[in-house]
């Protein structure tokens, strides 16, 4: 058999320059560069007009280009039921075809879409380690002569390195996102540590505690309290002697992560603010309320409970907004009360949202009024079952029989919830106020 000189050296030029593109490829971790380079490697090794790397969306089982030769701007996506690049995804394998316009499967709709006229085209499958598709590779028009088995075990070549390449640039393009999502979760948690009360609420004859722990980094949930001077919210430098009550705020916002915790935070500043423009609750709520419906997405609420406690009649007033049950611990009879939702959740419409009347609770010597979020109701155990309110109720008369303050009684339910849930967390955010005047 003759060997031709000239085809001998075609074959080393080629194989030079498919290793010089593997080190291209091998020394980038972009993907938009690995792209590039693989276009480009492609139309050049492949002597073609044009070079379409499809990449697989696997939720939507199409094939979908951003990067290609003469596609300017946008996508480009192909059902996997569809074309020749389709076919090569389906078989995984290389799909040749030299006279498109014979080719049933050609998909003229693209070149009628572009204005280009695609003659000839090859498809070649991208596959990583394991064989799974991550997409397709395509060239068009080789521009002299046709495709053949050469130029066939060239693409398989230049694919196997592109395909490793593309997975290593997502792997590490999703490393980095992730990076930076933590680092933005990070920044939305210690914006929300940051907008909890930082001293502890001193008043005669009452104890509190108040607690939230997210399900994520930052969560849905907030709590907030403060002192009050007839219903306003008393200063920093405002003497204790002066101080006659204090509010209370527990707000549960729809969904968990960085946008609930920023509603919920949110809610928290309107309702600070709210309180120093009036002493009125309802007004205060109502405020909260019309600031939400006009910044809220749509299908994004909170559920809330307000509260004001006046420690010189004893008496706390009160509003659930979409948040029950609220507990009233009855000291003399060692028994609960509760009371349901009043109101609608914020942020879902204004007209009709009040007027507001708000409860009352006169609290007798040990008394005390419970405020719990659904990370504690809801928490499952490993076969389903809920925690329930009948077992935060046995929880807390528990601990108020075993005469613990407010703070340890919400250590309590924490570690009763989290010993039923046989886990280190729940999957939703757990927030508590208890509200206790002394036995």
């Amino acid at each position: 058999m003759t060997t031709n000189p000239h085809d001998s050296d075609l074959r080393d030029e080629r194989l030079e320059r498919l290793l010089a593109v593997a080190r291209r490829l091998s020394a980038s971790a972009d993907l938009e560069a690995v792209l590039l380079v693989v276009i480009d490697a492609l139309r050049d090794l492949l002597h073609s007009e044009r070079a379409t790397v499809f990449e697989l969306d696997a939720a939507t089982q199409e094939l979908v280009a951003h990067t290609a030769h003469g596609l300017a701007r946008g996508e480009l996506r192909v059902r996997l039921s569809q074309g020749l690049v389709g076919a090569c995804a389906r078989s995984r394998a290389i799909v040749s075809v030299n006279e498109v316009a014979r080719d049933g499967r050609f998909l003229a709709a693209t070149d009628a879409a572009t204005g280009f006229v695609t003659r000839s085209a090859m498809a070649i499958p991208l596959l990583d380690e394991a064989g799974e598709l991550i997409g397709v590779a395509q060239v068009l028009n080789r521009r002299e002569g046709l495709y053949d088995a050469r130029d066939e075990a060239l693409a398989a070549g230049l694919a196997a390195h592109a395909a490793i390449a593309l997975k290593r640039a997502h792997l590490i393009a999703d490393r980095v996102a992730r990076a930076a999502l933590e680092r933005e979760l990070e920044t939305a948690r210690a914006i929300q540590q940051a907008a909890q009360p930082r001293r502890s609420l001193i008043l005669a004859d009452y104890a509190f505690a108040a607690r939230t722990i997210p399900a994520l980094s930052c969560g849905g949930d907030v709590c907030d309290y403060g002192p009050l001077i007839r219903g306003r919210i008393a200063g920093a430098d405002a003497p204790a002697e002066a101080i006659d009550g204090a509010f209370f705020l527990v707000a549960d916002a729809t969904g968990h992560g960085v946008g609930p915790a920023l509603q919920a935070t949110a809610t928290r500043a309107m309702l600070r603010t709210a309180l120093r423009l009036t002493e009125d609750l309802a007004t205060a709520v109502e405020i909260v309320n019309r600031q939400l419906v006009e910044d809220a997405p749509s299908g994004r609420f909170v559920t809330a409970w307000f509260g004001r406690l006046d420690s010189t009649r004893h008496e706390l007033h009160g509003i659930c907004a979409g948040q029950a049950p609220i507990l009233i611990y009855r000291a003399a009879q060692h028994r609960f009360e509760t009371l349901g939702a009043d109101a609608i959740p914020l942020g879902v419409l204004d007209e009709g949202f009040g007027p507001l009347v708000p409860w009352t609770v006169r609290l007798h010597p040990g008394d005390a009024v419970i405020t719990a979020s659904d990370g504690y109701f809801e928490a499952q155990a490993r076969d389903g079952e809920i925690f329930g309110e009948e077992r935060v109720q046995q929880c807390l008369l528990d601990a108020f029989a075993r005469g613990l303050s407010p703070d340890a009684a919400a250590a309590a339910l924490d570690d009763q919830t989290l010993a039923f849930a046989a886990a280190d967390q729940t999957e939703d955010d757990r927030t508590v106020v208890i509200v206790r005047r002394a036995p």
